[in-house]
């Protein structure tokens, strides 16, 4: 999210992070993480419909009363102003088409929406912290519609078993600009990123260290066996929300896994110096990779994982990448694709 509101028509540019959700029917199974993140799901979505409402009806002073103290220092009501005229002219905020939630810990809760503006669409960003109050946002003309997907109704040969312990949140997943922002990098359009979301967030304590959160330091498995095409190790962790270490490869350390019929999986953004296995290596299903880390192009410790067609990392196609034998939102299945806001583990 972007400090201001922003009107702009270029795409933005994002780190990767990574986050948390909820769905199903019925609460049995579902763990009290997944319970209390849909409640704040709730709260967000609420307090996000009202915001744009006003913002249409050009209720000024209601939106900059929401504003936090370094919010309001930032946007003035003039340009508040600016942007409701600016919609207005556009044709005016007309049905929503999209939305979506994504709740990092207390002091950071996101709300996304798309609506029709005249013969267009806008995208509606805004981020609350603990008392609703808008701490960010950006609100700009939505991207261009998605080219086709040159591998849609693909099916991985091989049997892919979900590569983490315990209960994990899809944070970016899906095949929707709104729920992830991979999909707009050919290699990347079914990647996942997969953080551990409790007590309310990502983190315990205010976050600025790595081994605050809760991914930090988790053992990363194959999800199949194979042969190890690229490992690499030795990456600088970045600290949480500072973005890639400079010079150093977006994946961090990274590891590439030929799984066979010209699919290759790749795990990303280990930690540095855990990376078990080299080039040329035989893996089993299961085996220990290395562990979760912060490294490459990471705003805070999570694992990145997609398949893609090609034996070079961050190359060629994506192919959808469905797991095995997994329980999502406390319902088991057999294979599924995941979804941003899904608390996903293993069967």
């Amino acid at each position: 999210m972007g400090g201001m509101f922003r009107r702009i028509a270029a795409p933005v540019m994002v780190v990767v992070v990574v986050g948390a959700g909820a769905c199903g029917s019925g609460d049995s199974g579902r763990s009290a993480a997944a319970l209390r993140y849909e409640a704040e799901q709730r709260q967000v979505q609420a307090v996000g419909r009202e915001v744009i409402s006003q913002l249409r009806d050009g209720d000024i002073a209601a939106v900059a009363a929401r504003f936090s103290p370094e919010m309001a220092a930032r946007v003035t009501p003039t340009e508040l102003e600016g942007l409701v005229r600016e919609l207005r002219a556009a044709g005016g905020v007309g049905p929503r088409t999209d939305e979506g939630e994504l709740i990092q810990g207390p002091d950071s809760r996101v709300y996304q929406a798309e609506h029709q503006v005249g013969g267009g669409r806008w995208t509606f960003g805004l981020a609350f912290d603990e008392g609703d109050d808008i701490v960010g946002g950006e609100i700009r003309p939505a991207f261009e519609p998605l080219p086709p997907d040159p591998k849609a109704g693909y099916q991985p040969r091989a049997t892919l078993r979900f590569p983490l312990e315990g209960e994990w949140f899809v944070y970016w997943g899906g095949d929707r600009d709104l729920t992830n922002y991979h999909v707009r990098a050919p290699d990347q359009r079914h990647a996942y990123d997969l953080v551990v979301w409790r007590d309310g967030g990502t983190h315990r304590g205010e976050g600025r260290d790595n081994d605050e959160y809760w991914a930090w330091g988790q053992p990363i498995h194959a999800p199949a066996a194979g042969t190890v095409v690229v490992a690499v190790d030795g990456t600088p962790d970045s600290q949480p929300a500072a973005g890639a270490v400079p010079g150093t490869h977006p994946a961090g350390n990274h590891v590439l896994l030929d799984v066979g019929e010209g699919e290759y999986l790749l795990l990303a953004h280990f930690q540095k110096d855990s990376v078990r296995v080299k080039a040329g290596d035989k893996v089993t299903e299961g085996q220990v990779l290395g562990l979760v880390g912060s490294s490459g192009n990471s705003s805070e410790p999570h694992l990145h994982v997609h398949l893609q067609d090609s034996p070079t990392p961050l190359s060629g196609r994506g192919l959808p990448l469905p797991f095995s034998d997994l329980i999502v939102d406390g319902h088991q299945t057999d294979k599924a694709p995941l979804e941003q806001g899904q608390f996903v583990r293993a069967d």
